[in-house]
């Protein structure tokens, strides 16, 4: 399914291959992002990826960047994350090196000129203003503010403008010197493609051009101290309440990790699952609800995300912890036990379907655990997840001391809505 090789310097290259396909995807991973920062450079690991389709030496603007990935009918993208920073292209197979040489152009190249910097933080600026008047973004990042605290994993990938005002070209240099190295990175290609010949153009375009090596720089390990739900509000006259409920849950790597993927299943993803049936279907208190679970090196997130009418809020609060309380106290049966395996692996499949989607598969796995896991071995521990499995890992989960909640509305009073969390003891 997929072949690796670790060059001398590090750098790792994974290809998958998909006979037939005519597109290659092509993901250069970086094991950056918003926990490798700090109070004052906040910020800086997403503003750098947008730096990097500003211009090079080659390719001086960023319409030359887009418009020569795109003038051989392929796309390009990026995007920043807690722990990763990712610059992806899609191109037709035959346009594979150039591709390459595209992204490699772009990670050691970049002018970062001084003025174009400066212009940069506009957009940045814009990015923050549209996260905050979206309520059903920002309450997310209102959550991760009172799930993780002072810690890096609550604070915004965006950063503050305070932060980004104050960066400067060579804070951005210091950055990609310390964490832009090969070993700290990992090329994934998915495609027709013959893995010796992209290890090969691989050492052409980057190889040659590290110029450092990864320095000790780690991220600051989280630990849980809460005692009790967490609940922030942020008082807006909004025409609905927008709620995100977060359970800290557990690492990447976590033996229970297939276990969570299908309580998720089974608590928000598509029409089919308990919220979605219960509060939107059966009793009308929500146009949409869902639930998206998030894996980092050393802690975790389960999140509950909806919309609802202001004063139904908790209400809603109440049916999602009796949810949550199911899965404790019944043993999931078939067939929705079999259903909620069953949607996880045909996302698997769609994924294995698209060259990006495969590249982003195998990468992020090798960058962020220690062992990449197959399509075969994934779906294999989906299968073996059992409903004693459920309610086991449930009860170790759903706990009061792990509920964090953010509200983002016409609300002032967090108190009775504390109480309600505390039920799921």
């Amino acid at each position: 399914m997929f072949q690796k090789t670790t060059l001398k310097n590090g750098l790792r290259v994974i290809t998958s291959s998909m006979p037939g396909a005519f597109s290659v995807g092509i993901a250069v991973f970086v094991k950056a992002g918003g926990r490798y920062e700090n109070i004052e450079n906040n910020g800086l690991a997403h503003f750098l990826e947008h730096m990097l389709f500003r211009g090079t030496k080659k390719r001086p603007t960023e319409e030359d960047i887009t418009g020569s990935i795109e003038g051989i009918g392929g796309t390009i993208d990026a995007w920043t994350d807690k722990e990763a920073v990712c610059y992806l292209t899609k191109v037709p197979k035959e346009k594979t090196r150039i591709g390459f040489e595209i992204l490699a152009d772009m990670i050691f190249n970049s002018k970062l000129d001084v003025k174009e910097t400066e212009k940069e933080k506009g957009p940045v600026f814009q990015e923050i203003n549209r996260r905050h008047d979206r309520p059903e973004d920002y309450s997310w990042e209102l959550l991760n503010r009172v799930m993780w605290a002072t810690h890096p994993l609550g604070r915004s990938v965006l950063g503050t403008k305070e932060s980004i005002k104050n960066l400067s070209r060579e804070k951005i240099i210091k950055y990609m010197d310390d964490l832009y190295t090969p070993e700290n990175m990992v090329i994934s290609v998915a495609g027709d493609i013959e893995h010796k010949n992209l290890v090969n153009i691989t050492r052409e375009f980057f190889d040659k051009n590290f110029n450092s090596k990864r320095k000790d720089i780690d991220f600051l390990p989280f630990k849980n101290s809460q005692r009790n739900p967490q609940v922030v509000l942020e008082f807006r006259e909004t025409k609905q309440t927008h709620l995100a409920l977060g359970i800290k849950t557990f690492h990447n790597n976590h033996p229970d990790k297939s276990v969570l993927r299908v309580i998720n299943s089974l608590l928000g993803i598509g029409c089919s699952s308990r919220l979605y049936l219960n509060i939107r279907s059966k009793k009308g208190l929500a146009y949409s609800i869902g639930s998206d679970i998030d894996f980092y090196q050393d802690t975790g997130s389960l999140v509950v995300m909806t919309g609802v009418k202001n004063e139904k809020t908790k209400l809603v609060v109440e049916e999602v912890i009796k949810e949550l309380k199911r899965l404790k106290v019944e043993f999931v049966k078939n067939p929705e036990f079999k259903k909620a395996k069953e949607k996880l692996k045909g996302r698997l499949f769609f994924q294995m379907e698209n060259s990006l989607g495969r590249a982003n598969f195998f990468g992020l796995q090798d960058l962020l655990q220690p062992k990449i896991l197959g399509l075969e071995e994934t779906l294999k521990k989906i299968d073996k997840v059992t409903s004693e499995d459920i309610k086991r890992v449930a009860n170790d989960l759903f706990k009061s001391n792990r509920l964090n909640m953010a509200i983002i509305g016409p609300h002032k009073d967090k108190t009775k809505l504390q109480e309600i969390l505390k039920k799921i003891d």
